[in-house]
């Protein structure tokens, strides 16, 4: 519900926020290509808009990444970042909640 606020009021600083803790839920859930791709598209919306992440969140993401790419093999973790890079954050929103994806906010 908040991702779909923040899209909606184009805070893609925000956008880029809720995808990297949606990204974490997803890597929790065991599903760490969707986390990427999560994680892929929010740094691509952080280097659109010149918002970097914040320094507390900074080592919990070092530490989500590591442990993502040491379980998907390092090319694999590659991979789905750089898809994550190229998709819109309401497409990799909706992937992520199962509905169909709509508009563009990347």
């Amino acid at each position: 519900v908040a991702l779909a606020l923040f899209l909606d009021s184009d805070e893609l600083g925000d956008v880029a926020s809720a995808l990297e803790l949606i990204g974490e839920l997803r890597r929790a859930e065991g599903s760490p290509a969707g986390a990427a791709r999560a994680w892929g598209c929010a740094a691509a919306l952080r280097v659109r808009v010149g918002a970097p992440s914040n320094a507390r969140d900074r080592a919990w993401f070092a530490t989500a990444l590591e442990e993502a790419a040491a379980f998907m093999g390092a090319d694999a973790f590659e991979a789905a970042l750089k898809a994550g890079r190229r998709v819109d954050a309401r497409s990799i929103a909706a992937e992520l909640s199962g509905r169909p994806g709509h508009g563009s906010a990347a």
